[in-house]
């Protein structure tokens, strides 16, 4: 089919363009692709077109993306920064990408690392497993469902994250990014209550920001923004027994 804003030719199943990121009517029954990642990604492909699409697409989703296009380049970008994802194809020139994956899993022991193979890559698609994926996408796909697996993966990391938290404080970090780095890993600090919660950025290595409880309604807020620490109360309570 074609795109209505480009006039592009796309596949069928895709649900934005993969030239002008357009939305496109999703087919019958398919869910569209999760919008707001909001994970910091690496991606490696010596593929040129690959990496162009895939990075405007991840863009689009919310993502800030680094992109490398061999292994010196992408352990380069390992080496000056954090990443929550790190999406690496496997047959490159030069070190492959189970090399990637590997130096990957060692400086990022809680990100995501997600490999990408040909059927015909299956051996090393499983040296890639041993080192540190933790899933195999296989081509071809669109990139709209390489951004729907990474959203399935990434839920599934989070849940796995906030396993111990109050339900509600749970519900409400998933839908907070760090304000720095725009990474979703996100934490409790050891030193967590039930009133109070220092959030930290496994990124920044730091305390990004601090939920509070409201005494009056038990909604979740975060200082300075939705939240008084002085009264402890959320904004919305504040400004009712204020006006009162």
């Amino acid at each position: 089919m074609r795109c209505p804003s480009c006039n592009r030719s796309v596949p069928d199943d895709a649900l934005n363009c993969l030239w002008c990121n357009a939305p496109l009517k999703a087919p019958p029954g398919q869910p569209r692709a999760p919008r707001a990642l909001g994970a910091s990604v690496l991606l490696v492909d010596d593929d040129a077109l690959v990496l162009t699409l895939l990075a405007k697409v991840l863009a689009g989703a919310g993502c800030a993306v680094a992109t490398a296009d061999d292994h010196d380049a992408a352990v380069a970008q390992l080496r000056q920064r954090k990443f929550d994802v790190v999406l690496s194809d496997l047959v490159m020139p030069g070190a492959d990408g189970v090399a990637v994956i590997a130096e990957a899993r060692r400086l990022l022991p809680d990100a995501l690392i997600v490999c990408m193979s040909g059927q015909a890559d299956i051996t090393l698609a499983g040296a890639a497993l041993d080192a540190g994926a933790e899933q195999l996408l296989v081509k071809p796909f669109t990139p709209q469902s390489v951004v729907a697996e990474l959203g399935r993966l990434l839920a599934a990391k989070r849940e796995g994250k906030t396993a111990g938290m109050p339900p509600d404080l749970a519900a409400f970090l998933r839908s907070r990014t760090c304000p720095a780095c725009h990474g979703s890993d996100l934490h409790l600090s050891h030193n967590w209550s039930d009133w109070s919660a220092p959030i930290e950025c496994a990124n920044c290595n730091r305390v990004v920001f601090i939920a509070g409880r409201c005494r009056q309604c038990g909604q979740w807020g975060i200082q300075g923004e939705t939240y008084t620490e002085a009264f402890g109360l959320c904004q919305r309570c504040a400004t009712a027994m204020t006006a009162s």
